[in-house]
């Protein structure tokens, strides 16, 4: 009849309307769940990421640029923005593969090797120098998958070697990764009565 159509019909409404209701709040829990992952440790993994020594260029002592290296590679693991080899574990790994090449990497190619080795998928190479009270560190990030070099940065720096060692990695590593937000504790060239150059 004509009366059952029209409660059918009315049915059929109801039980659409009650399918989207458990459509929406399973979609809200969804969304929630999603929001929580960062929280409960269920992020998308950190890339890998080795820093090799610095390549001590003209007028640079070959331990200021390994301290430098040091240094590098343990701010970038506080900032926690990547998954940072050790670099203890990191000469180990190239001493028992029998790396060929030199201490230091001045291509891509060489640290595209090196990164093989080492099984990260990141690795940051490159050279300190200085020219009177002018000094320098130019280094890069390398994709290992690619080979391709996916960012660049040269920090300058008019002062002493002192403070350029103390805080030309800190300086580095904003550049390179375009970091805007680091650990209050970090410090800056920028900070002292030296000269950081942009």
């Amino acid at each position: 009849t004509e009366l059952q159509a029209i409660t059918g019909h009315i049915l059929g409404h109801d039980q659409v309307g009650r399918h989207m209701a458990n459509f929406t709040q399973k979609l809200i829990l969804l969304i929630g769940l999603l929001a929580l992952f960062p929280i409960i440790g269920i992020a998308v993994e950190k890339s890998t990421c080795a820093v090799l020594t610095f390549q001590p260029g003209m007028g640079f002592a070959a331990d200021d640029a390994k301290f430098i290296s040091d240094r590098y590679s343990a701010l970038l693991s506080q900032l926690g923005t990547h998954t940072v080899l050790a670099r203890s574990e990191m000469q180990n790994i190239l001493k028992f593969q029998r790396w060929n090449a030199s201490d230091y990497c001045s291509a891509a190619e060489c640290a595209v090797e090196a990164g093989k080795m080492l099984s990260v998928q990141y690795v940051i190479y490159g050279s300190v120098a200085h020219i009177g009270k002018l000094y320098s560190l130019n280094t890069s990030l390398v994709d290992i998958e690619t080979g391709r070099v996916t960012s660049s940065a040269v920090t300058d720096f008019e002062g002493t070697v002192e403070n350029f060692v103390r805080g030309v990695a800190e300086d580095n590593i904003r550049s390179l990764l375009l970091v805007k937000q680091t650990p209050k504790e970090w410090t800056s060239l920028s900070k002292d009565n030296s000269t950081f150059i942009n």
